[in-house]
């Protein structure tokens, strides 16, 4: 027996062979119960608890295939064999394509377990569904190249020249469309940031309408004239943006000039009538009345109050309650609003004989 353990074949005995048999029968073995073992435990963990640090371990082990660890069971077999020049060139590319492929599900499980996370949180019809996905698909290309370039770099396979010509052509092709590109990250800006989100009516110096779509490229928006507006992402975040759906109460700020000869006793009541009349409204905060300025134009005063409601209906409601009630006061006081100063320029007429015409041949009248 021990002449038939002697025997050698490819540069190892049978008795070796058997070894590394039994040792790769142990470790395929033992790989799978203790991938299965962890899975098993790791579920009932993740289903207990809120964080994603489980689940995502979960999603690793589930992607990671029997096939793979039936050739890592025969890496650790071949380690204690004498391999030729051949065998170790086989078994090298072979676990590294391995690798490889195990590496690339594993990274687009991890990609679209984020994705899969942000529509859960946000809901499928969310501003950045599209987005995320769009950016999940770029986050997989990125990370094809990066374990291909490292499988030939294992294999021997000089990757200088390949990366620099792969940022050559990379940087050439980000010029190129350096425009998309910039509106693809404006479209992550807004997802990550959200200033806006689809339905929310908004206000820039160009155009004030309601939200409809938030795509890769560019924003659809609802103009108040019944038209569509559609603009590119990176042209939408370079202004201020008004978000009125989060607008949480309204400024008011009225101006109302009285005639320059009220009486004094009426011009010093007046704020605190303005105050009573606001003061009289629900959803309304008051804040201050006062004689702002005197003018030539006349009194000017400055009324500022809070509508506690985002409603425009409820705010115009609000406003137009108040100026009503104040015409009705300033009619009971006998109160006249002030009226416009004009001046009127007019050629000067004829002078009389022997009488010289002024200067610039005109004559100035108010009224």
């Amino acid at each position: 027996m021990s002449d038939v353990l002697s025997w050698r074949w490819e540069g190892n005995t049978v008795a070796q062979w058997a070894i590394a048999l039994a040792t790769f029968a142990t470790a395929a073995i033992l790989l799978r119960v203790v991938r299965d073992f962890a899975l098993r435990h790791l579920r009932a963990l993740a289903a207990r608890t809120e964080n994603w640090v489980d689940d995502l371990i979960v999603v690793v082990l589930e992607r990671t295939k029997t096939w793979f660890l039936v050739l890592l069971a025969v890496a650790i077999a071949a380690v204690p064999l004498t391999l030729g020049r051949d065998g170790i060139r086989i078994t090298t590319v072979v676990m590294t394509f391995a690798v490889m492929i195990q590496a690339a599900i594993i990274a687009n499980r991890i990609v679209g377990f984020g994705v899969d996370r942000y529509l859960l949180s946000h809901g499928p019809d969310e501003t950045g569904a599209a987005t995320v996905r769009g950016f999940a698909f770029l986050a997989r290309m990125v990370a094809a190249v990066v374990l291909l370039v490292a499988s030939l770099d294992v294999l021997g396979v000089n990757v200088t020249t390949f990366i620099a010509g792969l940022g050559i052509t990379g940087i050439a092709v980000a010029l190129a469309v350096q425009n998309v590109l910039g509106d693809l990250f404006a479209a992550l800006s807004i997802v990550l940031d959200k200033p806006f989100v689809v339905g929310d009516a908004i206000a820039m110096a160009s155009v004030e309408g309601t939200v409809e779509r938030v795509g890769l490229k560019t924003t659809r928006i609802r103009a108040l004239g019944g038209e569509e507006v559609v603009m590119n992402n990176a042209d939408l975040l370079k202004g201020p943006i008004r978000n009125y759906r989060r607008l949480a109460e309204r400024r008011v700020v009225l101006t109302i000039r009285l005639a320059p000869e009220t009486a004094p006793d009426k011009a010093a009541r007046f704020p605190e009538i303005l105050q009573e009349i606001v003061v009289a409204r629900t959803q309304v905060r008051f804040d201050r009345a006062h004689l702002a300025r005197i003018a030539d134009q006349g009194l000017e005063y400055e009324l500022v109050y809070y509508v506690t409601t985002p409603d425009y209906l409820a705010h115009m409601n609000v406003l137009q309650s108040v100026n009503l009630d104040i015409l009705e006061h300033m009619r009971r006081e006998d109160v006249a609003i002030a009226a416009p100063t004009r001046v009127v320029i007019a050629p000067s007429p004829p002078p009389p004989p022997g009488v010289a015409a002024p200067a610039d041949g005109r004559q100035i009248t108010g009224s």
